[in-house]
């Protein structure tokens, strides 16, 4: 094959072909309406991602809430669950504590049923030789702040006794002794037990029955703090008046040595020396023993004349004690401490 060699300048006089310009131009046109179309695809999709990504964030958000709003109807449904559950269970505490309750009632009335005496642990038993009149005046008042009997009974000695209110806290005598140590009872309560204790006497005067033996030891007190009067073994009813000289010293109207004194009177002075006792720290007791042990041996002579010339015995520190305060030879309650 034989060999041809072409130079640069073999083209130097070539024409340009008129057919090839315009494949060229219609190229270049073709290219440019490719690249439109290949601008406007890209914006598109440029368009298409841009709303694509905000219903993404959009359906992230509502789903954020959804699950939100969901977590707060749990928590809703989870406190419910937990007050329901609390309640169920102080319900069931209730329950079982009234049941407990329930329980105790009923062995009481068995071992009640079964003897008598063995009451004797849980409640206060009186035996008193009259016993049935102090039950029938107390069933003749009717009043929170009064003792009731709940049964009469006669006990395997033939002793018949009044079955009353079991008072766990004792009598005021007791609270007030342990009140001591730490200060007297709070003037609240000083003062709601004796508006207790004057509300329930004026029911019983109302029915003209009076106690003739008012003392902190004969005022009993409830779990609550609640009081009842009890011990009505010495009542007079009506007109009577006492036979004899009755009661507990410093409880008892001085004049009483001397004198016959109306229930009345005896309740009146009753109340005062438990209202002394409360507000100055001090049985009047204590007040008046203290007092007359303090006596020099003229007074102590003095006494004894009175006494004498009273008839009474000389031998009863009851009676000189009274016996003094009548005379004046003891103060007696001087002062209430500063409220």
């Amino acid at each position: 094959m034989q060999e041809r060699k072409i130079c640069f300048g073999d083209f130097a006089n070539v024409e340009p072909d008129h057919h090839d310009h315009n494949d060229l131009t219609s190229l270049r046109e073709e290219l440019e309406g490719t690249r439109n179309r290949l601008s406007r695809l890209l914006r598109a999709k440029n368009e298409e991602a841009v709303l694509s990504a905000k219903t993404i964030k959009k359906q992230s958000e509502e789903d954020d809430d959804q699950e939100a709003l969901q977590l707060l109807a749990e928590n809703g449904q989870l406190k419910n669950f937990l007050h329901e559950a609390n309640q169920q269970q102080e319900l069931q505490a209730a329950t079982i504590q009234a049941l407990v309750c329930e329980r105790e009632r009923l062995r009481a009335e068995v071992d009640l049923s079964q003897d008598a005496l063995a009451c004797a642990k849980q409640l206060p038993i009186i035996p008193l030789a009259s016993v049935d009149t102090e039950a029938s005046t107390l069933m003749s008042l009717s009043h929170p702040n009064i003792v009731r009997p709940l049964a009469m009974m006669e006990c395997r000695t033939g002793q018949r006794a009044m079955l009353m209110e079991f008072f766990e806290r004792g009598t005021l005598q007791e609270n007030f002794r342990s009140a001591l140590t730490g200060g007297t009872l709070p003037l609240q309560e000083q003062l709601q037990i004796m508006l207790q204790a004057i509300d329930s006497l004026i029911h019983a005067h109302s029915r003209e029955v009076f106690n003739c033996d008012l003392k902190l030891e004969n005022i009993f007190v409830r779990p609550d703090g609640s009081v009842a009067v009890g011990d009505f073994g010495l009542a007079v009813h009506g007109a009577q008046t006492p036979p004899g000289l009755r009661g507990t010293t410093g409880f008892v109207p001085p004049e009483a040595i001397r004198q016959q004194v109306t229930g009345r009177r005896y309740d009146e002075h009753g109340v005062v020396a438990m209202a002394c006792s409360l507000l100055t720290s001090e049985c009047v007791t204590d007040v008046l023993t203290a007092q007359y042990k303090a006596l020099g041996l003229e007074d102590l002579l003095r006494i004894d004349e009175a006494l004498f010339a009273a008839g009474r015995d000389l031998n009863s520190t009851f009676l000189r004690v009274g016996m003094a305060q009548y005379m004046g030879l003891i103060p007696g309650v001087v002062h209430v401490r500063a409220l």
